[in-house]
């Protein structure tokens, strides 16, 4: 994501200045690709860097998983107060 970030807007940093990880999980998981690579069920991620709200506790502790998925359900405020 910071990659293709950097790429599309002209970042004004060269790639030799940029750090960069790669990780590998030690087993396969059961879990589709996306759960892994979106930010999906990071709720901090939803507050912080898109200001949204939610309505009463964060979902957080109501996540269902599932053998190969997850999902939650909330309702909310984007950050200029349009419900979720």
């Amino acid at each position: 994501m910071y990659l293709y970030y950097a790429r599309v807007n002209n970042f004004p940093y060269p790639d030799s200045e940029l750090a960069m990880n790669i990780s590998m999980l030690p087993k396969v998981t059961a879990t589709d690709p996306w759960v892994l690579s979106c930010n999906t069920p990071d709720m901090q991620h939803i507050k912080a860097l898109h200001n949204m709200t939610f309505d009463g506790d964060d979902p957080h502790d109501r996540v269902e998983w599932t053998d190969h998925s997850m999902l939650y359900d909330f309702k909310g405020r984007h950050a200029q107060g349009q419900p979720i």
